[in-house]
């Protein structure tokens, strides 16, 4: 009873809060109900059993391979991923795409609560930085998976657990620096380095504390693209015979140089150009020469923090188990960017409120803008288990409030009385979601289990308090009425979703088990589908059916224009599982409708509007292999490895040009899906003599294309109406890096003393990681780090 009263003291004190409720995890497939020391995670796969795709990075792992790089560059070691960082060196914005599906359809949780953002589905792994310095195991599950809450997983799901339970007390020192070799000047400069402490209390009686703190700072290969990151975590556990507590708070005040457009796809070889950090740039008319290159002042950075407040409770009954997860996020922070573009839109849209004289208007302006974020939320389970099998059923409650305004910071021209905190745009977004979901297990032998599962999700967009400065922007809504959102929503959204899946795994015998998988999800537009509110001063437009009276818009705001995504997905795999050998292989098909992509019609300002891809198609095959080559007096040699062949196709798909003859379709059908190679091979070799380690891992990715036109560009005839480029080509390239380490036992204090080396991109090679358009991303040259980690016990 005293636990029971603990258990709903927690609840109500968060409720009591209003602390926003958002989602932790799900169960299903075959559950495996531990002691009350580890927190349940029945939306965790398990080898052998769970009829899913899927691949682990353990902590022992983990600790052998990172650094200080940021988490999709640790994951690009499992399969069908890639990533790019926009600095080129992997620490600042990196991105992840899956199976040619890009973050913003990839599911992220850490400790099964979703991290993807409620208005815009990204993950900014820029705010959590040395996360996997505290991980205590990464998994990814490919396509659906059997995670039923939180952002649609299309792509696959991420699923971090932090460390929950500190049984060994100690204390961890880690120190590092790296240089960068720069090969147009033949200099090698030091670039980054990284300080962290963590400490554990151990289990004292039913208590565990942990602490981390870290800082990593990197001047970046690219210029400008500087990146000062600071973390924390902090976890406290309590622990009794049926009923555990975790309450983790984790961060990161980070500070950087801004930096995400890219390259011409020239510079990407050229030693020198390849550094750049440019604003923008564009080509002349025959695409041939660049006509304009602006370089990126160092003024435009970027600060902002991100804390996360959970509370993980489990309690273990008779016959069930019951798990809670509560939690808060908070964020807050600005970037600062060139807005000298804009100097003569800004000041038309500021005019309401001040005016310029003598035909004056602002001049070489940089601009501010600023996000704050609050989102919360609660994610209780129940797991009960019957005769037969066993069941589990959930719920998420998700709220999301935003405010984001911008500030014109610095002019060289200001009007008279200029108030330096004037707003010139602001709007206040709202995210309501709310979900139940059910799996069941049923054992119809005992070597077969079907898992039958569904979600019923319902999303909310709402926008309101949208301001030009001072003045609330006003709309006409279809029945030709002025209205606004002072303090009421422009619009109000609901998304109704029923995802299903079913799966069956058969257990062949201990060491080999066949699965297979169909489900069907599906996934909101983001808010900026529906209105870019930062962006109406230079041009974006709601996105509802419209229509026009005396040459204005008259906006339906109860029905968008961009339709909600939805994807099938077929998994068929087997896993071969003994001592020294490990092999998966797995083939997938998943259809995908109504993709938002770029249409090719422009607003009435000349900016692209988004709309949906009717299909797109995925397939391919996934093979993942470990194995022990040998294990005696002479060392330990392993060889681990995956591959991924895969076709990523548009089915169907009309681009809309306008035209001086009006608008001209062009069938983009057949064409390959832009961002992903359908050739991936990665290879890793570890060596290990005692305390000595040596690893050497090696990653082959092919071709692929910056764009959905394929090869369209090379007509000249079709060329100028869908790009000013010619190249859209990401050339296939083939990276190799070297870890070393080796361990000194019981020097001075310490009771181990590890010494880190790596080198990244052994054979310097020139590349190109990703491109957007006409727009590429070089990775940096060859760089060398060396580190230690001082371990007091």
């Amino acid at each position: 009873m005293k636990n029971l009263k603990f258990f709903w003291a927690i609840i109500i004190a968060n409720l009591t809060l209003n602390l926003p409720v958002y989602p932790k995890q799900e169960s299903d497939t075959l559950k495996t109900y531990e002691k009350p020391g580890i927190i349940i995670t029945g939306n965790r796969a398990i080898e052998g059993i769970s009829p899913i795709p899927f691949s682990n990075l353990s902590k022992t792992t983990i600790d052998k391979i990172y650094i200080a790089e940021d988490t999709p560059e640790l994951l690009t070691e499992l399969p069908s991923i890639i990533s790019y960082s926009e600095s080129g060196n992997n620490i600042g914005y990196s991105y992840i795409t899956m199976r040619g599906f890009s973050q913003h359809r990839i599911a992220v949780y850490i400790n099964g609560i979703p991290q993807n953002g409620p208005e815009d589905h990204n993950v900014y792994w820029i705010d959590m930085p040395d996360l996997p310095s505290s991980a205590e195991n990464m998994q990814v599950q490919r396509g659906a998976g059997i995670i039923n809450y939180g952002a649609a997983s299309i792509g696959g799901s991420i699923n971090i657990e932090t460390v929950q339970q500190h049984n060994e007390p100690g204390v961890k020192i880690i120190t590092g620096l790296g240089w960068q070799e720069y090969s147009y000047n033949n200099k090698i400069q030091p670039i980054m380095n990284k300080y962290s402490i963590q400490a554990s209390s151990g289990r004292i009686g039913d208590v565990s504390v942990y602490a981390r703190l870290s800082a990593i700072n990197s001047n970046g290969y690219r210029d400008n693209m500087w990146a000062n990151l600071k973390s924390y975590y902090l976890s406290a556990g309590h622990y009794t015979d049926n009923f555990t507590t975790h309450i983790n708070v984790f961060g990161g005040p980070i500070t950087d140089g801004l930096g995400y457009y890219g390259l011409p796809k020239e510079y990407i070889k050229d030693k020198k150009l390849r550094r750049a950090n440019p604003s923008y740039w564009e080509y002349n008319s025959d695409a041939k020469k660049i006509d304009y290159f602006a370089n990126r002042r160092k003024q435009e950075i970027e600060e902002f923090s991100q804390p996360h407040f959970e509370i993980l409770n489990k309690w273990i009954g008779t016959g069930f188990i019951f798990e809670s997860a509560l939690f808060y996020y908070t964020g807050e922070g600005f970037f600062v960017y060139d807005g000298s573009w804009a100097d003569e839109i800004l000041t038309e849209w500021v005019k309401q409120d001040y005016q310029f004289t003598n035909g004056q208007s602002f001049k070489n302006s940089l601009l501010k803008g600023t996000v704050i974020n609050k989102q919360g939320g609660w994610i209780p389970r129940i797991y009960f288990e019957h005769p037969g099998g066993d069941l589990s059923i959930g719920a998420e409650i998700r709220f999301h409030r935003s405010k984001h305004f911008g500030n014109i910071i610095y002019s060289e021209i200001l009007p008279e009385n200029y108030d330096p905190d004037y707003k010139f745009y602001y709007d206040e977004g709202i995210r309501n979601i709310y979900s139940l979901f059910i799996s069941e297990n049923l054992h119809l032998s005992d070597n077969l289990t079907l898992n039958l599962a569904g979600q019923l999700v319902n999303q909310v967009y709402q926008l309101q308090n949208i301001k030009q400065g001072n003045n609330y922007i006003q709309f006409l809504n279809s029945d030709g009425q002025l209205i606004d959102s002072k303090d009421k929503p422009l619009f109000d959204i609901s998304y109704l979703f029923f995802n299903p899946r079913t799966s069956l795994n058969f257990k062949l015998n201990n060491k080999i088990n066949l699965y297979t998988m169909l489900a069907y999800t599906s996934r909101e537009p983001r808010m900026s589908n529906l209105l870019d509110a930062e962006a109406l001063y230079y041009g974006s437009i709601p996105q509802f059916e419209s229509d026009t009276a005396n040459g204005q818009f008259m906006y339906d705001f109860t029905k968008p224009l961009v339709k909600p995504e939805s994807m099938i997905d077929i998994e068929l795999g087997s896993n071969y599982i003994e001592k020294n050998f490990t092999l998966g292989i797995n083939f997938y098909w998943m259809e995908y409708f109504n993709e938002l992509v770029s249409t090719g019609i422009l607003d009435l300002w000349g900016r692209p509007v988004d709309g949906n891809v009717p299909r797109t198609r995925h397939i391919g095959l996934e093979l993942q292999a470990n194995a022990i080559l040998f294990n005696s007096d002479y060392g330990n040699f392993s060889i681990s490895g995956n591959a991924t062949i895969s076709k990523n196709e548009i089915i169907e798909f009309d681009y809309k040009v306008n035209t001086d003859d009006g608008i001209k379709t062009i069938n983009l059908s057949g064409n390959q899906v832009a961002g992903f190679p359908a050739l991936l091979l990665k290879l890793r070799l570890n060596y290990q003599l005692s305390d000595f380690n040596a690893s050497l891992s090696s990653r082959l990715v092919g071709d692929f294309k910056s764009d959905n036109f394929g090869d369209l560009l090379k007509d000249q005839n079709i060329r100028p109406l869908l790009a000013d480029y010619l190249d859209n080509n990401i050339d296939a390239y083939t990276v190799f890096n070297l870890d070393l380490s080796y361990d000194l036992k019981n020097i001075l204090l310490f009771k181990n003393v590890k010494l880190q080396a790596r080198i990244n991109n052994l054979t310097n090679e020139l590349y190109a990681s990703m491109g957007h358009g006409k727009t590429f991303f070089p990775a940096a040259e060859r760089s060398y780090y060396f580190g230690f980690i001082f371990d007091l016990k």
